[in-house]
Order: C-alpha cells, then structure tokens, then sequence
C-alpha cells in the first residue's frame, strides 16, 4: 500500500481527535473538550477578569441603575425616621448585590433547604417553582 492509503486507513482507525472536528459535537473526554476551549482562547490575565466578571455579574444593568437611583432618592428624601432612610439606602447596593452570580445560587439554595416555605414567600416564586415546592409527596 502506498503512504497516503497508509494514513487514511490509521485516520479512519483512530478515534479523531476533538482538535480535528468541532468541539460542540464531540462526546469524549469532558475534561479534554473543555483544556482545549481553554487553551483555544486569547486574551490573557484582562481578558480572564472580564470573563469572570461578565460572568459573575450577570445584571440587567437599565432596570436595576433605575432601582439604584430610586433607592438612593427616596432613601434620601422620603423616609420618614432614619431607621426608613437607612434601610432605603442600603436598598441602593443591595440592588447590585443581589444580582451577583454567588449571591443567587446561595438564595436557591436556601430557598430549595426550606422545604416547604410559608405561602408568603411561596407567592414571591415563579409559577412552576410554586408548584414544585408546594407538591405534598406523602400524600402523592
């Protein structure tokens, strides 16, 4: 057999390498795909920080500036002792806070630890989670 005949019957032999075909379709090695993507990127020690942070700060940047400077207004101007000021004013972070990556899986968490909460923060739920968490397994 010739050389190239040699080639493409080893390539056709050997697993093909996630490298050679799309990343997106490969059902390999996890581990593998992801090293590869990594290594794939450019950018550096900045464009990692961007990264986490685009991330990790997944905002609705309109709606909660908005919510910010509505906190920071009334907080200054309309509460009616300073304990209404105070907690209005530090509603204006809490905006920001609340939002961030970590801050809302530890809310899930907590939120799916209850078990079955009160009806009041039930209602606070999406719909499907309502339904989730107010299924009575014992009785199903």
């Amino acid at each position: 057999l010739s050389d190239d005949a040699k080639k493409s019957l080893e390539k056709k032999d050997t697993p093909s390498s996630p490298i050679e075909d799309d990343l997106d379709s490969y059902d390999g090695d996890l581990l593998l795909k992801e090293s590869i993507k990594r290594k794939k990127r450019k950018g550096g020690a900045t464009m990692n920080v961007k990264r986490a942070l685009q991330k990790n700060l997944n905002i609705n940047w309109p709606d909660t500036l908005r919510n910010f400077l509505l906190f920071l207004f009334f907080g200054y101007f309309g509460g009616r002792n300073a304990m209404s000021r105070t907690i209005m004013l530090l509603g204006a972070p809490a905006c920001f806070i609340i939002q961030a990556r970590p801050v809302k899986v530890a809310i899930k968490q907590l939120v799916y630890t209850i078990g079955k909460p009160p009806g009041i923060l039930l209602s606070l739920l999406p719909a499907p989670r309502q339904a989730i968490m107010s299924c009575d397994y014992d009785m199903a």
